[in-house]
């Protein structure tokens, strides 16, 4: 049976309505600029990719649990819920070229002007 501080603590880390931004690497190819994210568990449904001013791009979608209910924790360290990416680039974009996700990685394909 697990202690109520941390079933508290289970409780808050999956309730939470947290916003939280997950890790990324960026690097230019050709004529484009490809930005990976790390995002194991995306419902692909909520993603957004909105460029602005085209110098920053902002990722939004949300990250599901899979978490059985009547589990017993001893650790909780993953973090689920919605995310928000914001990418400030040092050149111009146009737009998406593809986006493409699988095993855990989002990876977006951008034009570079």
């Amino acid at each position: 049976m697990r202690s109520k501080l941390l079933s508290s603590i289970i409780d808050i880390i999956e309730n939470s309505q947290q916003i939280w931004e997950p890790s990324c690497d960026i690097y230019e190819k050709d004529n484009f600029i490809v930005c990976e994210l790390d995002i194991p568990g995306l419902d692909i449904n909520t993603l957004s990719i909105n460029i602005y001013n085209a110098t920053t791009v902002v990722i939004l979608g949300k990250k599901s649990s899979i978490n059985p209910k009547k589990a017993v924790y001893l650790r909780a360290e993953r973090i689920f819920g919605q995310f928000k990416k914001t990418i400030e680039f040092n050149c111009c974009i146009k737009g998406t070229k593809t986006i493409e996700y699988a095993e855990g990685i989002l990876k977006i394909t951008f034009y570079k002007r």
